[in-house]
């Protein structure tokens, strides 16, 4: 009986390690979630900025060619019959440089930004973790795995005005292996969670779509977090149906 709980405690500490560590890598996405779309609102902001800009010079540009009709200094020659002894000619021409110049490179730099490659892979080949986070959360809102790369290849194309080829996104078998990857890492995390309350409660929650029972499993912590287990769908909502649902979860729980 000892020797049971040893090997019982070496793989608790075994499994507490692996749960520490994939619990490590959710707040190192997590963080790099945050860092990249704080980069995209930065970048949203430079292009708005310099749409302003652009839009701005092209109006100095057409007030400045209004005023050189007027004055009838508009004729392409007038400065070559003037032998550019004209300064007003000058100083408009000058202006008028250096108001196309600084258009040319506002264009530049928003052409830039737009055609701005997407890294989906890293150098291994694996998906990048933007890319991943992304498939999880397409299928969290109930996009069916074979859409997912469609869905984003749309919004890519219809948003941002950028296309991907098929093969920098992931296939439905890759995107199910980074699904499954995510399950493993929410009911890791999950587990540490129970792992490190002193007492926990389980809750339960029923309801019918389209004629289909459907049971929400909840557990609720010591620290008063709420945390869903998935959706069942059950034939009936009576006891035997709860038991097998809450049995199937502690016993998936009690794996990691």
């Amino acid at each position: 009986m000892t020797e049971k709980l040893k090997d019982s405690g070496l793989k608790l500490e075994t499994v507490t390690n692996e749960k520490q560590a994939l619990a490590d890598i959710i707040t190192a996405s997590t963080e790099q979630v945050r860092i990249i779309s704080e980069k995209r609102n930065r970048e949203k902001s430079k292009i708005l900025s310099l749409k302003k800009s652009n839009s701005y010079l092209k109006n100095e540009i057409k007030s400045l060619r209004l005023k050189l009709k007027e004055k009838e200094f508009f004729v392409p020659d007038v400065a070559e019959r003037c032998n550019d002894k004209c300064d007003n000619c000058k100083l408009i021409k000058s202006q008028i440089l250096d108001k196309k110049n600084k258009i040319a490179q506002v264009e530049e730099d928003i052409d830039e930004i737009i055609n701005e490659s997407i890294q989906t892979k890293n150098e291994d080949g694996s998906y990048s973790h933007k890319v991943r986070l992304c498939v999880m959360e397409l299928v969290g809102l109930e996009v069916a795995v074979e859409k997912v790369s469609p869905v984003i290849q749309s919004v890519l194309r219809h948003i941002l005005g950028k296309s991907l080829h098929r093969s920098d996104l992931p296939n439905p078998s890759t995107a199910q292996a980074i699904i499954d990857e995510g399950h493993y890492i929410a009911k890791t995390f999950i587990s540490e969670k129970l792992n490190k309350a002193e007492n926990w409660g389980l809750g339960r929650d029923g309801t019918t779509r389209k004629k289909q029972k459907i049971l929400d499993t909840s557990i609720t912590l010591d620290s008063g977090d709420v945390i869903s287990l998935g959706f069942n769908r059950v034939y009936k909502e009576n006891a035997i149906s709860i038991n097998n649902v809450t049995k199937s979860h502690l016993k998936e729980l009690g794996a990691w």
